[in-house]
């Protein structure tokens, strides 16, 4: 399954480095293990480090972006594909 960096990160797909930087380190502080004793937040702080390590490097986030374009692409052609089919078993 695609992961959307962007929405792990709360941020939309123009965003500058610096907000990058800055969502990171907000949701760093947020969900790191020692401001939440006794809770699990290790996956989420793996899905935070993944996303920035991805976005904060200028190829690797180019790349990333064409690979987003084409899941969009491939998700949106599958929607209207159901949409054609449940239209075709009404008629």
């Amino acid at each position: 399954m695609f992961r959307d960096y962007y929405s792990i990160l709360g941020i939309n797909r123009n965003s500058s480095i610096e907000e990058i930087r800055n969502a990171y380190r907000s949701l760093s502080k947020k969900w790191h293990p020692d401001r939440n004793p006794g809770k699990d937040t290790s996956k989420i702080m793996i899905d935070i480090n993944e996303a920035y390590a991805i976005l904060k490097d200028g190829p690797t986030k180019a790349s990333y972006d064409a690979a987003y374009d084409r899941y969009t692409a491939f998700q949106q052609e599958q929607k209207r594909r159901q949409q054609v089919d449940i239209y075709r078993s009404h008629t």
